[in-house]
């Protein structure tokens, strides 16, 4: 939820069509469908929608102070289908290019287990990375605090047995203030007449 810590994001946008059985990144509205903010210069209509923090805030406030990227929202499903939510890592020179969509370059620091949606229909989901940056290292580093679907959590956040224990995001290096951009991508594993709705794509600071 939006609050005084709240750095970037967005909130309540439209549906998306993934009609597709192959990974799909989150993309910018078309132009009327969401009101202000998008599209714009930098997130093209159709493009991938990806956060990072405002350049007068980015530095000194992020450096070794962890921070939280939420992903929630709703799958639409035609049927008993797995879906697979992810979260990826985008440099800045992919940001300038305006390819993040492809996800080609990203780097996938979360993929989540593909969980059956148990019937055609809505499920909601919840997915909260906590991640450690700092300039020294340029590491990006971070634990799974949630990952739910239909208010289930996923078995992946017990690596190796041990409850309590977070499950721990890909280590990103030469990671720089610039390159702390993030979008998540969903995968059906059937084509057919599935969406995603976002309801919160955002990051706060700890």
């Amino acid at each position: 939820m939006s609050n005084v810590n709240t750095t970037a994001g967005f909130f309540n946008l439209p549906a998306q069509a993934i009609t597709v059985n192959t990974i799909t990144a989150l993309a910018v509205p078309a132009q009327g469908a969401f009101g202000s903010g998008l599209p714009s210069p930098l997130l093209l209509a159709g493009n991938g929608l990806s956060i990072g923090f405002p350049p007068d805030i980015a530095g000194s406030v992020y450096d070794c102070h962890p921070f939280t990227v939420t992903v929630a929202g709703k799958f639409t499903t035609a049927g008993s289908y797995t879906v697979l939510p992810s979260l990826y890592q985008v440099p800045g020179t992919v940001v300038a290019a305006k390819t993040q969509g492809t996800l080609t370059n990203d780097a996938a620091v979360f993929l989540g287990a593909a969980t059956s949606s148990g019937a055609a229909g809505t499920q909601n989901f919840l997915i909260q990375v906590q991640f450690l940056w700092d300039s020294t290292t340029g590491k990006l580093t971070g634990g799974v605090q949630t990952y739910q679907i239909n208010g289930v959590n996923i078995a992946t956040l017990t690596p190796g047995g041990t409850a309590g224990q977070l499950q721990p995001t890909t280590v990103v290096s030469s990671v720089g203030v610039n390159d702390l951009n993030f979008i998540p991508s969903f995968t059906f594993g059937t084509a057919g007449a599935n969406s995603v709705t976002v309801t919160e794509f955002s990051i706060d600071r700890v």
